[in-house]
C-alpha cells in the first residue's frame, strides 16, 4: 500500500517539486475505483463458488438419497456427518439422535435403552462395548437383527482421514428365503451337503445325506469332500471345484465313497453360495448306481442285438411308416443293394430301385399298414448294382405302438437267386444227360408214361409204342 501511495505521489509531483493535490486526488480516486471493481469481481467469484459448492452438495445429497442402501458418514471422532434418506428410514428409532455432531456411541446407546436388541437383552453394556469395538475396526461386516424383526447387513470401512463409511442393506426378505431354503434343505429327499470353498470341509449336511452315506452327522461334518472320493478322482475333484467357483455351477457324474467303503455312482448339481459369511458350495446328490447298471446292461443287450443283426446272412431293413424311408440296414443289405448304408439311410425304395420295383414294395407295405394283412411273404425281383437281376424272398411286417399307430416297417429279404438256379439245375439233370444235355431214360420213361395215360382211349396206337419199346 505504501509503495502504491509513493508511486501516486511521484506522479502528482510537479517539476518544481510541489505535489499537485488535484492530480493526487484523481489518482487516489482511480485507485479506489479499481479496488472497488476488484472487490466486486471477487464477491461475484466467491458467490459463484459458494453457489457451485451448494450445487455440488445438493447433487451429492441427491446421489446419496437415490442409493437404495442406507449410507452414513462419520468423522474421525465417530460423529454423524452425512446420511441418506434410506439410512433414516432404516433407523426411525434414532429420532433426534440422528443429527450432525452426535456421536455414534451415544446414538447406539439411545437405541439400546429405548428399543433394545434381542441379542443385547441382559448384557446391554457388554453388547455395546463389543459393537463399538467392531465399529472402530478398519473394516467390519456383520448381520444385525433389529427390535422389530428386520435384518440388516452392516458393512463399515475406515477412511484415510480417520472417519468411516457405513452401508446398511435390508436383508429381511433374504433371511426369510434362507429360512425357507433351510427348511427345504433339511427335509429334502435328495442327499445334500455344503462345503467350504477354501478348506473343502463339509460344513452342513441334511438328514437324507446322513442316512444315504451311512456316516453319523458329527463324523460327516469332520470330513472334506476329498474324503468321500476315491484317490484316483482327487485331482479331477480339485479342478472341478475351481470350475464350479468360476462358472457358477456344475453338473457331472462322479463316484463317492460311503461309510462302509462301497463306491456309488452319483450325478451331482453344485451351486456356489455364501454360508456363514464364507464362500461355499451347495451339492445335491442323485445316486445313479442302479440306473447306471441298468443302462450298462441295456447297452450290452443293444450291442448283442446289433452284432446279431449285423452278422445274420440275410438282409434286414427297417423303414419309418410315413414316407417309407430306410432307417436301418445291416451289412448283408449293403452287399445286396450294392450301396453303403450311409447312401441308403434316409432314402426310399424309389431312390434306389426302378419305378416298378419300388411300386411293388410300396403297395405291399401300404397293405400291411392298413392292417389288411399282418405280414406279407413273397418273391420279388430287383436289379442290383453289382449282382444284376436278383430274386428275393421278402417277408414284411409292421410294428405298432400301444395306441395302434405304426412305428416301423420291418423287412427280411433273402437272396434266393442261386437256390432257384440250383433247384432248376437239379430238376434238369434229373431228366437230362449231364454230358450231352439230351433227355435221359428217366425223361423218356416220364414222357412215355404221360403218353400211355393220354392214349388209354386210343388202342390203335399201342402197336407203335410197343415196337419202339422193343427196339429200344
Amino acid at each position: 500500500m505504501t509503495e502504491l501511495f509513493t508511486r501516486q505521489l511521484a506522479k502528482a509531483r510537479r517539476r518544481d517539486g510541489v505535489v499537485d493535490l488535484a492530480v493526487l486526488g484523481e489518482l487516489v480516486r482511480a485507485t479506489y475505483d479499481e479496488a472497488e471493481a476488484d472487490r466486486r469481481r471477487t464477491d461475484r467469484a466467491i458467490s459463484q463458488m459458494i453457489e457451485e459448492v451448494e450445487q455440488l452438495h445438493t447433487q451429492l445429497r441427491n446421489a446419496f438419497d437415490v442409493v437404495p442402501e442406507g449410507l452414513v458418514l462419520f468423522d474421525e471422532n465417530d460423529r454423524f456427518v452425512l446420511w441418506n434418506k434410506r439410512y433414516a428410514e432404516l433407523y426411525p428409532e434414532l429420532g433426534d439422535h440422528l443429527a450432525v455432531g452426535v456421536r455414534y456411541a451415544d446414538a447406539l446407546r439411545h437405541v439400546v435403552e429405548t428399543h433394545g436388541y434381542d441379542e443385547a437383552l441382559g448384557r446391554e453394556e457388554a453388547w455395546l462395548a463389543e459393537r463399538i469395538e467392531r465399529h472402530a475396526r478398519s473394516s467390519n461386516v456383520e448381520e444385525q437383527r433389529l427390535h422389530d424383526g428386520r435384518w440388516l447387513r452392516i458393512e463399515e470401512c475406515r477412511t484415510s482421514d480417520g472417519g468411516s463409511v457405513g452401508i446398511r442393506v435390508d436383508i429381511t426378505e433374504l433371511k426369510r428365503r434362507e429360512a425357507s431354503f433351510r427348511l427345504l434343505y433339511e427335509n429334502n429327499p435328495v442327499p445334500m451337503f455344503v462345503y467350504d470353498a477354501e478348506t473343502l470341509r463339509i460344513v452342513s449336511v441334511n438328514d437324507r445325506a446322513v442316512a444315504h452315506y451311512g456316516y453319523d452327522r458329527e463324523r460327516f461334518l469332520s470330513l472334506t469332500i476329498l474324503d468321500i472320493r476315491p484317490k484316483e478322482d482327487i485331482e479331477a475333484t480339485l479342478q472341478a471345484v475351481a470350475t464350479t467357483l468360476a462358472d457358477g455351477r456344475m453338473t457331472r457324474l462322479w463316484r463317492h465313497l460311503k461309510a462302509d467303503g462301497s463306491l456309488i455312482d452319483v450325478d451331482i448339481f453344485a451351486q456356489p453360495l455364501t454360508h456363514d459369511g464364507r464362500r461355499a458350495v451347495l451339492v445335491a446328490v442323485v445316486d445313479v448306481t442302479d440306473r447306471k447298471k441298468a443302462v450298462e446292461e441295456l447297452q450290452k443287450t443293444q450291442e448283442f442285438l446289433d452284432t446279431i443283426i449285423e452278422n445274420i446272412p440275410v438282409t434286414l431293413f427297417v423303414k419309418e411308416p410315413e414316407e417309407h424311408r430306410y432307417i436301418l440296414l445291416n451289412r448283408a443289405g449293403e452287399q445286396l443293394f450294392g450301396h453303403p448304408r450311409s447312401e441308403v439311410l434316409g432314402k426310399t425304395a424309389a431312390d434306389l430301385f426302378s419305378e416298378s420295383e419300388a411300386g411293388i414294395s410300396a403297395a405291399k407295405e401300404e397293405e400291411i399298414l392298413n392292417r389288411d394283412r399282418e405280414q406279407i411273404t413273397g418273391q420279388e425281383i430287383i436289379e442290383t448294382v453289382h449282382g444284376g437281376r436278383r430274386l428275393l424272398s421278402v417277408n414284411r411286417m409292421a410294428i405298432f405302438d400301444e395306441s395302434g399307430k405304426p412305428r416301423y416297417l420291418l423287412g427280411v429279404a433273402e437272396d434266393v437267386t442261386e437256390r432257384q438256379r440250383a433247384e432248376e439245375r437239379i430238376t434238369f439233370l434229373a431228366h437230362h444227360d449231364a454230358l450231352t444235355g439230351l433227355p435221359n431214360r428217366a425223361a423218356f420213361m416220364q414222357h412215355l408214361s404221360e403218353h400211355f395215360a393220354a392214349c388209354s382211349t386210343r388202342p390203335r396206337v399201342w402197336d407203335m409204342y410197343l415196337f419202339i419199346v422193343v427196339f429200344y
